[in-house]
């Protein structure tokens, strides 16, 4: 998988290679024993702790112009600093154009707040 997710990032701008390989580890360390799952159809990295929908926690999205980090749920997330975008049904998303972008306070207490989400309503901890 690493090799595939390396290959992929070759093919983006050097801006989008750097935002996601800042946001990728922080995510592997605010969520502990998380499977990362590379989808390289859809050019996105999913982090979830288990199969199906239910189980995921948020997922990186690469595009030409960013990276977008989408959360599971995140229509039920706080979104105290107004960065959390999207008007579906259950997801929001962050939009990263440059690693000017991102604050990893805010990246860290919003994927802490969707595990502990995850933890109430699908584990029911």
């Amino acid at each position: 998988m690493e090799e595939q997710i390396l290959n992929s990032l070759k093919t983006y701008s050097t801006e989008v290679a750097a935002i996601f390989q800042e946001i990728r580890p922080q995510l592997q360390t605010l969520l502990p024993q998380i499977e990362e799952k590379w989808d390289e159809k859809k050019r996105m990295l999913f982090y979830s702790y288990g199969k199906g929908y239910k189980a995921l926690i948020c997922v990186l999205i690469l595009s030409k112009k960013g990276v977008k980090l989408g959360f599971n749920r995140g229509v039920l997330l706080k979104n105290p600093y107004g960065l959390l975008q999207g008007d579906g049904k259950i997801s929001r998303y962050m939009d990263f154009k440059s690693t000017k972008d991102i604050n990893k306070e805010v990246i860290k207490e919003t994927v802490e707040e969707a595990l502990e989400l995850y933890k109430r309503l699908i584990l029911k901890a």
